[in-house]
């Protein structure tokens, strides 16, 4: 079983107040297992306090527990973990792995918008009897739909070649606003989004936005494998940490090139598959994220460097789409 470093351990055994760490550091990891520090405790409160129905006291305060996060993703993979650590946790004599597994079924895991429903559907929120729920199916549908009838609705006031642009890069321009539009801070970027403001501190906000930042700064710990150094992931990593290395002095277009260079170099990354490469797996996810990203941004830097009036009426187009969307 992992065992927790020394910061990570003050926070597994904290109570109260905020945490704050950045991509890659272990936070799902101590979430983990802080709330099972917390269900032992609940459970020796109630076996010591409630001896004649303790089990059905433990219950009841478990479900107390919220454990929320911002993607069903990242619920589910914390959902997973939390049932995977309980069965292999060392647990007092009175308490048996099947009563805390019962018990942590009463504990929420999953997105906040989720429990705020729940909330409402609870009738805990006061004046609110009823709210209107879109799958997020049918909310991705009804973007895509949007953004083919922004589209439509400019096309005679933009240059042929911008709507080219436009068409040839319609997927990626989808995925983005579906991103924008699930996202409260991104949202309220795009609203005061300048398009003749395109600068270096405009991606560097997004990139804050995106946590693209957190991972450009991540500690990779390939030394600690240096047994694997001819394995491909190895050597991926090795030549994103170059990137890294450039990325504090480099400006906005030597690092886009350089991004753009890596995954040029760098077409497919397979993560090994052992528990202790835990933390190199979880890189190369955001990696690989990360090129997704990254394409927007590879479409901007050749564009500008090629007719930046061009770019300029790519992104108020852009700017246009997401304020009829809005609307």
């Amino acid at each position: 079983m992992r065992s927790p470093n020394q910061e990570q351990k003050i926070a597994i055994d904290s109570h109260g107040g905020v945490l704050s760490a950045g991509a890659g550091s272990g936070k799902t990891f101590v979430l983990i297992e802080h709330t099972l520090q917390k269900l032992i405790e609940l459970a020796e409160v109630s076996f010591n306090q409630h001896s004649n129905n303790w089990q059905d006291h433990f219950v009841i305060e478990s479900s107390k527990i919220a454990l929320m996060t911002f993607t069903k993703k990242a619920a589910a993979e914390m959902k997973q973990r939390l049932e995977s650590r309980i069965k292999n946790a060392d647990l007092p004599n009175f308490l048996s792995n099947e009563i805390l597994t019962e018990a942590s079924h009463g504990v929420f895991v999953g997105t906040i918008h989720s429990f705020l429903l729940k909330l409402i559907r609870d009738g805990v929120v006061d004046g609110v009897e009823s709210v209107e729920i879109t799958s997020s199916r049918h909310f991705d549908k009804d973007v895509e739909e949007f953004v083919d009838e922004s589209l439509l609705k400019i096309q005679n006031k933009i240059s042929s070649r911008t709507f080219s642009s436009l068409l040839s890069n319609l997927d990626q321009i989808k995925i983005s606003f579906k991103q924008i539009f699930n996202d409260a801070e991104l949202r309220v970027f795009w609203e005061s989004f300048d398009p003749y403001g395109v600068t270096d501190n405009f991606w560097m906000r997004f990139y804050q936005l995106t946590e693209i930042n957190e991972l450009l700064e991540i500690d990779i710990p390939i030394k600690d494998f240096q047994s694997d150094s001819s394995k491909t992931w190895y050597i991926a990593l090795e030549k994103f940490k170059l990137v890294q290395d450039r990325f504090p002095q480099s400006t906005f277009h030597d690092h886009l090139m350089d991004l753009s260079h890596f995954f040029d170099d760098v077409k497919r990354i397979t993560p090994p598959r052992k528990s202790e490469y835990e933390k190199i797996i979880h890189i190369i996810s955001l990696i690989k994220d990360l090129r997704t990203s990254f394409k927007a941004a590879r479409y901007h830097l050749e564009c500008a460097s090629s007719n930046p009036e061009e770019m300029n009426e790519f992104y108020k187009v852009l700017k246009s789409i997401f304020e009829l969307i809005d609307q």
